[in-house]
């Protein structure tokens, strides 16, 4: 993870919101499909799950680096 992404990461868990913004949901999906090496995709709002699988796996990322 480049500095900018490991410092918006590290706030974005030191979050204790269970609301995603709107800018934060499209990060989040640009650094899956850029460090997951995945095709971009934004996936449907209506499922919870399919974000927070990407956030746990961002979250393996930024545990590894």
């Amino acid at each position: 993870m480049d500095s900018g992404d490991v410092l918006f990461w590290k706030e974005f868990r030191a979050s204790n919101s269970t609301r995603i913004s709107n800018e934060e949901f499209k990060r989040i999906c640009a650094m899956y499909s850029l460090y997951l090496s995945k095709t971009y995709v934004e996936p449907c709002t209506c499922n919870p799950k399919a974000i927070q699988r990407f956030i746990t796996a961002l979250n393996n990322v930024y545990d590894n680096r």
